[in-house]
């Protein structure tokens, strides 16, 4: 059976076929990607989100993917929504257009797993919906340096019987201090290099994997590109090593 997915940021949008892997389980087997740019920087904190599919285009995401062995089809973008100043009575900003990209890019997700955000990101409010919806999530506190790896694939076990997985990427996690390329520093608590792009491994090889994304570049802060391209080059190393694995 074939079935397309789509997901938002500036993604991949992954065809897949199913094959039988063992009797009586199945796992899904990447054919091809297809990179959906959503040039968006409705709901950023500063304008620059919205040049990101563009940049990451011009870093050689596609030509990075089949040099890893992956196959990529190019769909363009999706109409440009640009940053405003404009917030709802609930402090929002630009909350419509928020909305209305969202809307277009959106999957109906049955489970989550959060891995490598900081416990400082979450107000009380949102600490409480954490807790009311009862999410699991593993903080970037609480991952030592070196078994990101290892521990997103224990989390990622959770999922385990879903029929797919979507793999969203925000660079925010990252250390800052270390690769200053996301749209909201946070320095000296992210995590490294090495470990993020070993917990993207795990995730691409879930057998459940259906979509990926990669968001929050912010190509104003990398005016020479080499962020960029350092980031287009081991993501898509990391994905084609969890997909062909």
């Amino acid at each position: 059976m074939r079935r397309e997915l789509y997901d938002g940021g500036f993604g991949t949008v992954t065809r897949i076929d199913r094959r039988m892997q063992t009797p009586g389980r199945e796992r899904w087997t990447v054919t091809r990607l297809r990179l959906i740019g959503v040039p968006s920087s409705a709901g950023a904190h500063a304008p620059g989100l919205e040049q990101g599919p563009e940049k990451l285009r011009a870093a050689g995401l596609a030509s990075a993917l089949a040099a890893a062995g992956v196959m990529a089809q190019d769909w363009g973008d999706l109409p440009a929504s640009s940053f405003a100043t404009t917030a709802a009575e609930s402090g929002a900003r630009n909350l419509p257009a928020v909305m209305e990209v969202v809307s277009r890019v959106a999957l109906d997700a049955e489970s989550l797993v959060l891995f490598g955000f900081h416990p400082a990101q979450l107000s009380a409010g949102q600490w409480r919906r954490y807790a009311s919806r009862n999410l699991y999530g593993v903080p970037v506190t609480d991952i030592t340096a070196g078994t990101a790896g290892r521990r997103a694939t224990t989390a990622l076990a959770r999922l385990r019987g879903k029929d797919a997985l979507v793999c969203h990427l925000d660079v925010d996690v990252i250390d800052y201090a270390r690769f200053p390329l996301a749209d909201c520093p946070r320095y000296h608590g992210g995590l490294s290099l090495s470990d993020t792009f070993d917990a993207l491994q795990a995730a691409a090889g879930h057998p459940g994997l259906a979509c990926l994304t990669l968001t929050e570049v912010n190509p104003d802060h990398d005016p020479t590109g080499e962020l960029t391209s350092q980031l287009v080059s081991r993501w898509s190393a990391a994905v084609a090593a969890g997909i062909q694995c």
